[in-house]
């Protein structure tokens, strides 16, 4: 929400330098107050929601900052790493948590030796982010099973072997699943490039939106496909847009 908002008010901020007189036309005007509506509406149904249900104990003070996982992200290929969690949970303060965190941050960004050390980094932790086009699927241990593993003949059928591998999820060891699911995330991206000269305020606050999230992934934890599911509905908006855009040009130059 909080990347969206930031894409939305880059756009209003480009509009208003664009025509200060006009400021913004009607029609977004009417959009943003829609999207200032809906959120509110959300976070305000969400934190009544967390604040007095009692299915869990929340303890805010246990919470992990943002610093945490900023620091996680700089190390190994940028994805989880157990000893950060295990590191602040010995912290009882919120406070001594974040400034620990602080210090792994600079401590980690040293060890880069320099900011071109540190950009071959970003960019090979943007290539973990976005090149699996499975999104971990099966990557995650053997929690995901199906129902009735063992029988033969639903083990044989084509949504199991493209889907499964003896009941469980293994897209590691099945090529075929593999090979097509990558075939569908590169034509995604392809699409993506129908729209890079397109200047409308609506598509630009799309790009803005995806571009704001891929920056967040680099910063802070990633380094594995699965967290670009959380921005998955802005891509495929923009790909079938873009796709549209390039199947249409090729049939009218034939």
């Amino acid at each position: 929400m909080i990347i969206i908002s930031i894409a939305l008010g880059i756009i209003l901020g480009f509009k208003i330098i664009e025509s200060p007189k006009r400021m913004i036309d009607r029609m977004m005007m009417v959009h943003l107050c829609l999207f200032v509506i809906s959120a509110g509406i959300v976070v305000t149904v969400n934190r009544t929601f967390i604040q007095h249900q009692d299915f869990i104990y929340i303890d805010t003070k246990r919470a992990h900052p943002l610093t945490h996982f900023m620091a996680m992200g700089m190390h190994g290929n940028g994805g989880y790493y157990r000893p950060d969690g295990a590191m602040d949970d010995k912290i009882k303060s919120p406070v001594a948590r974040n400034q620990a965190n602080v210090r792994l941050i600079q401590d980690r960004f040293r060890n880069f030796n320099g900011l071109t050390n540190y950009g071959k980094f970003l960019v090979q932790k943007q290539i973990n982010n976005t090149a699996d086009g499975t999104f971990g699927w099966g990557q995650e241990g053997t929690f995901l099973q199906l129902n009735n593993p063992d029988n033969t003949k639903l083990n044989r059928s084509f949504i199991r072997k493209m889907f499964a591998n003896q009941g469980t999820v293994q897209a590691n060891e099945n090529f075929e699943y593999h090979f097509i699911v990558q075939l569908a995330w590169c034509s995604t991206l392809i699409g993506l490039i129908g729209v890079v000269n397109l200047h409308s305020w609506k598509i630009q606050f799309l790009k803005y939106s995806v571009v704001g999230f891929m920056l967040f992934l680099l910063l802070f934890e990633g380094g594995r496909s699965r967290y670009v599911i959380q921005f998955l509905p802005i891509v495929l908006i923009l790909t079938s847009v873009g796709s549209t855009r390039i199947l249409m040009r090729i049939w009218r130059n034939n």
